[in-house]
Protein backbone atom coordinates (compact mmCIF):
# COMPACT_ATOMS: atom_id res chain seq x y z
CA UNK A 1 0.00 0.00 0.00
CA UNK A 2 1.55 2.97 -0.74
CA UNK A 3 1.86 5.91 1.73
CA UNK A 4 0.22 9.39 1.84
CA UNK A 5 2.51 12.29 1.72
CA UNK A 6 -0.11 14.05 4.36
CA UNK A 7 -1.64 13.23 7.36
CA UNK A 8 -4.54 15.50 9.39
CA UNK A 9 -3.66 15.28 13.01
CA UNK A 10 -5.56 16.04 16.30
CA UNK A 11 -5.26 20.03 16.14
CA UNK A 12 -7.96 19.46 13.69
CA UNK A 13 -10.58 21.52 14.62
CA UNK A 14 -12.85 20.29 11.49
CA UNK A 15 -13.22 23.94 9.97
CA UNK A 16 -13.06 22.28 6.61
CA UNK A 17 -10.69 24.70 4.59
CA UNK A 18 -8.59 21.83 3.51
CA UNK A 19 -11.55 20.23 2.16
CA UNK A 20 -12.72 23.23 -0.55
CA UNK A 21 -8.74 23.23 -1.27
CA UNK A 22 -8.32 19.85 -2.12
CA UNK A 23 -8.53 19.18 -6.26
CA UNK A 24 -9.03 15.68 -5.76
CA UNK A 25 -11.65 15.09 -2.75
CA UNK A 26 -9.22 13.17 -0.83
CA UNK A 27 -10.31 14.90 1.95
CA UNK A 28 -13.53 14.24 4.41
CA UNK A 29 -14.92 15.06 7.78
CA UNK A 30 -17.97 16.99 9.50
CA UNK A 31 -17.82 20.50 10.57
CA UNK A 32 -16.17 21.02 13.67
CA UNK A 33 -14.76 17.40 13.89
CA UNK A 34 -11.08 16.07 12.51
CA UNK A 35 -10.74 15.44 8.81
CA UNK A 36 -9.09 12.70 7.41
CA UNK A 37 -7.06 12.43 4.00
CA UNK A 38 -8.23 9.38 2.06
CA UNK A 39 -6.17 7.04 -0.51
CA UNK A 40 -6.97 9.13 -3.40
CA UNK A 41 -4.56 12.03 -1.86
CA UNK A 42 -2.15 13.31 -4.77
CA UNK A 43 0.10 15.00 -2.40
CA UNK A 44 -0.41 18.31 -3.82
CA UNK A 45 0.37 20.33 -0.39
CA UNK A 46 -2.85 22.32 -0.43
CA UNK A 47 -4.16 21.41 1.96
CA UNK A 48 -1.27 22.42 4.34
CA UNK A 49 -0.78 25.48 2.87
CA UNK A 50 -4.06 26.55 3.97
CA UNK A 51 -4.28 24.66 7.12
CA UNK A 52 -4.33 27.94 10.16
CA UNK A 53 -4.44 25.04 12.83
CA UNK A 54 -0.90 23.58 12.25
CA UNK A 55 -2.98 20.15 11.48
CA UNK A 56 -1.73 19.06 8.57
CA UNK A 57 2.11 16.99 8.99
CA UNK A 58 4.20 15.47 5.99
CA UNK A 59 5.17 11.75 6.24
CA UNK A 60 8.14 12.40 8.54
CA UNK A 61 5.35 14.12 11.33
CA UNK A 62 6.37 17.71 10.36
CA UNK A 63 3.60 20.53 10.29
CA UNK A 64 3.35 21.57 6.77
CA UNK A 65 3.83 25.45 6.39
CA UNK A 66 0.89 27.97 6.18
CA UNK A 67 1.56 30.12 3.20
CA UNK A 68 -0.44 33.05 1.87
CA UNK A 69 -2.19 32.49 -1.20
CA UNK A 70 -0.31 35.67 -2.71
CA UNK A 71 2.39 33.76 -2.37
CA UNK A 72 1.79 30.15 -3.72
CA UNK A 73 3.76 29.27 -6.57
CA UNK A 74 2.22 30.39 -10.10
CA UNK A 75 3.87 28.71 -13.39
CA UNK A 76 5.91 30.96 -15.96
CA UNK A 77 6.84 30.07 -19.16
CA UNK A 78 10.26 30.11 -21.01
CA UNK A 79 8.81 29.83 -24.30
CA UNK A 80 12.79 29.58 -25.93
CA UNK A 81 12.83 26.46 -23.70
CA UNK A 82 9.33 25.19 -24.12
CA UNK A 83 8.55 22.52 -26.71
CA UNK A 84 4.32 23.20 -26.71
CA UNK A 85 3.89 19.41 -25.37
CA UNK A 86 1.48 20.27 -22.45
CA UNK A 87 2.22 17.89 -20.22
CA UNK A 88 2.53 20.65 -17.44
CA UNK A 89 -1.42 21.06 -18.66
CA UNK A 90 -2.22 17.38 -18.52
CA UNK A 91 -0.65 17.15 -14.68
CA UNK A 92 -2.41 20.45 -13.96
CA UNK A 93 -5.19 19.05 -10.90
CA UNK A 94 -6.73 22.40 -11.33
CA UNK A 95 -7.00 22.70 -15.19
CA UNK A 96 -5.85 26.39 -14.65
CA UNK A 97 -3.29 25.72 -17.81
CA UNK A 98 -4.42 26.09 -21.28
CA UNK A 99 -2.61 26.08 -24.93
CA UNK A 100 -3.06 28.55 -27.37
CA UNK A 101 -0.98 30.24 -30.51
CA UNK A 102 1.21 32.26 -29.33
CA UNK A 103 3.29 33.78 -32.03
CA UNK A 104 3.19 33.47 -36.51
CA UNK A 105 5.31 30.57 -36.43
CA UNK A 106 1.85 28.00 -35.10
CA UNK A 107 3.36 26.85 -32.34
CA UNK A 108 0.98 26.31 -29.26
CA UNK A 109 2.77 26.91 -25.82
CA UNK A 110 0.92 26.46 -22.61
CA UNK A 111 0.07 29.62 -20.27
CA UNK A 112 -1.69 30.03 -16.83
CA UNK A 113 -5.19 30.77 -18.06
CA UNK A 114 -6.73 30.45 -14.52
CA UNK A 115 -4.46 31.81 -11.71
CA UNK A 116 -6.85 32.36 -9.24
CA UNK A 117 -7.31 28.92 -9.24
CA UNK A 118 -3.80 27.72 -9.26
CA UNK A 119 -3.05 25.64 -5.58
CA UNK A 120 1.02 26.12 -6.40
CA UNK A 121 1.26 22.24 -6.63
CA UNK A 122 4.32 22.89 -8.63
CA UNK A 123 3.36 19.51 -10.47
CA UNK A 124 3.98 21.53 -13.59
CA UNK A 125 7.34 22.49 -12.63
CA UNK A 126 8.06 18.76 -11.52
CA UNK A 127 6.72 17.43 -14.68
CA UNK A 128 8.49 19.65 -17.30
CA UNK A 129 11.28 17.73 -19.20
CA UNK A 130 12.09 21.05 -21.38
CA UNK A 131 12.48 23.03 -17.64
CA UNK A 132 11.01 25.63 -19.02
CA UNK A 133 9.08 26.64 -16.15
CA UNK A 134 9.68 29.13 -13.39
CA UNK A 135 7.81 30.88 -11.02
CA UNK A 136 5.64 33.85 -12.26
CA UNK A 137 6.78 37.03 -11.16
CA UNK A 138 4.11 38.95 -9.83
Amino acid sequence: MEERLYQITEQCVGCGVCRMWCPVGAIQGRKKKRHIILQNCNSCGACGRVCGFGAVVDNLGKPAARIAMSKWFKPGWDYLRCNGCGECRRVCPMKCIEMNLMDESQHIYPFLARPTLCIGCQFCLNHCEAGAIHPLQI
